[in-house]
């Protein structure tokens, strides 16, 4: 059998993918207590890949393939895996594939990347969006504000989203730097950050340092 952790949190709960299930790729979530546990795969999944867990490892997000492609779920031990819900550029397009890359620290937020090189942000009380709709949404910013891609890690407490931008190293988006629209607001570069490379490895369990 072969395993692969993908994220662990705050006491010790890891979880990745495994090919317990024979040629099938399924996720497992571990404990101390209990050993490495399969948490089994959606209906709608040939495989699932765990790759973040919430603060307290009780919620899990990854994401599902099966003939539809590739697309975002989350976990708990109450309703299973459940799908994010699906990207399409416009009505008549084939859905696009989701990976989740991050989490706050109770599971209410998800951010991660899309299969075409774009980012996305789910939430509870939103559901799942294009990361580039939720900042002209919600903060009425748009390319020429600032370069950002898809959001690679988000703080536990959902204040700060890195993204990745190719030879640009990465921008930190400060979500209280910004007021959310429709109030009135002077949008200046003041909430984002340009990043050293090295800083967009995943430190989600730190504090994160806004320059």
């Amino acid at each position: 059998m072969n395993s692969f952790a993908t994220d662990v949190s705050d006491d010790g709960v890891a979880v990745g993918y495994s090919d317990l299930q024979s040629i099938r790729l399924t996720p497992f979530r571990w404990t101390q207590s209990g050993g490495m546990e399969d948490i089994g795969l959606p209906d709608f999944s040939a495989q699932t890949f765990a790759t973040a867990v919430s603060l307290n490892g009780s919620v899990v997000a990854g994401y599902t393939y099966s003939s539809d492609g590739f697309g975002a779920a989350r976990w708990t031990e109450e309703t299973g895996w459940v799908g994010l819900g699906l990207l399409q550029l416009y009505p008549e397009a084939d859905p696009e594939g989701t990976l989740p890359t991050s989490m706050t620290a109770d599971g209410s937020t998800i951010v991660g990347r899309t299969l075409n090189g774009g980012g996305f942000i789910w939430t509870e009380t939103a559901g799942i969006r294009y990361f580039e709709d939720f900042l002209m949404t919600d903060y009425g910013l748009g390319a020429e504000d600032f370069y950002y891609g898809p959001p690679t890690a988000i703080s536990p407490d959902g204040r700060y989203i890195t993204t990745e931008y190719e030879n640009s190293g990465g921008w930190l988006f400060d979500r209280d730097s910004f007021q959310p629209v429709p109030e009135p607001a002077t949008y200046g570069l003041t909430g984002v950050t340009l990043l050293a490379a090295a800083a967009l490895i995943k430190q989600r369990r730190r504090a994160v340092r806004h320059a």
